[in-house]
């Protein structure tokens, strides 16, 4: 191919751009997990991360050859790429506030039959995941929403951390799998068990030590001493690298989302300032007529 001047050029994907305040809106984010861990001391099987993502049933190669300086390379691809199903990582399909509410009432719901456990659920910034009528129906079921800041959920969302990759890497079918088509020449639509079957065998392949590595990565369930901070947004730890861009240096407290220690404070005294602190920017930004619920995410107090 050097003869040739030729080589490999591969498909590129738009990284996540992180916003300009990125420390103060993780400083806020973790505080909040933080300040709701202490006041309702949750088990950490009541922390979630509810994510969805998109599984293709085409995956055509993202590579080819063409020559060395081409400043833009077409793909040649089979025209199914665009063909998917979405999974959400509990574990339904496309969000929109009608599907969002059938999610709590049938799926979040039902992991307690009896109760309805105090918990707490990271989210994204969704539209659908943060309107009145969903924030109501967590409230009914005793659930606390912690929205992750638009643009940083590749840094404190655990799902996108790792446990995405992880679920779509085993999905192995995908390639090798021989694609149907009708006689148009369209991806012949797969049976509903035969999806199903798709997304739980891989989901339970993932490694639930990654699961648990990949909260502790983005600072959801360390201790609250403070001795699991080396863990946040440490990529290694995850045995699978760095994220491009990402630091892996040891944060400090306020990066972590921990107040400055103060003599002989205690968990309720904190809670109580914690308190204090949300319902007054609160009044402030509602003064200001800058307020707005749904971009915070965060429970009606803050």
């Amino acid at each position: 191919m050097r003869r040739k001047n030729l080589s490999n050029r591969h498909h590129t994907t738009v990284a996540q751009c992180l916003p300009d305040d990125l420390v103060e809106k993780q400083q806020e984010f973790l505080s909040y997990i933080m300040y709701r861990r202490i006041q309702y001391d949750y088990s950490l099987a009541y922390i979630s991360n509810m994510n969805k993502t998109p599984v293709s049933f085409d995956l055509p190669s993202n590579t080819t050859i063409d020559e060395l300086d081409a400043r833009s390379v077409s793909i040649r691809t089979t025209g199914h790429e665009k063909a998917n199903f979405t999974v959400v990582l509990t574990c339904m399909g496309w969000m929109n506030e009608n599907v969002m509410l059938y999610w709590i009432k049938n799926i979040w719901t039902k992991r307690e039959r009896i109760s309805n456990p105090q918990s707490l659920l990271v989210l994204d910034s969704f539209s659908a995941h943060i309107v009145d009528s969903i924030k109501r129906c967590f409230g009914e079921k005793n659930t606390n929403i912690a929205v992750i800041p638009e643009g940083l959920t590749s840094r404190l969302q655990p799902l996108d951390v790792s446990v995405n990759k992880s679920f779509k890497t085993k999905n192995e079918w995908m390639a090798e799998a021989v694609k149907e088509l009708t006689p148009a020449g369209n991806l012949k639509k797969p049976s509903y068990e035969t999806v199903a079957n798709w997304v739980r065998d891989p989901w339970n392949a993932v490694d639930v030590d990654l699961i648990r590595k990949s909260f502790k990565c983005c600072g959801i369930s360390n201790k609250h001493d403070g001795t699991e901070n080396d863990w946040v947004f440490n990529y290694n730890r995850l045995g699978q690298g760095n994220q491009p861009g990402d630091e892996v240096e040891t944060p400090s407290d306020d990066e972590c989302g921990n107040e400055e220690d103060k003599e002989g404070e205690t968990d309720d005294e904190y809670v109580e300032e914690m308190d204090e602190e949300y319902v007054d920017k609160g009044e402030e930004e509602d003064e200001e007529g800058e307020y707005e619920e749904e971009e915070d995410g965060y429970d009606d107090e803050y």
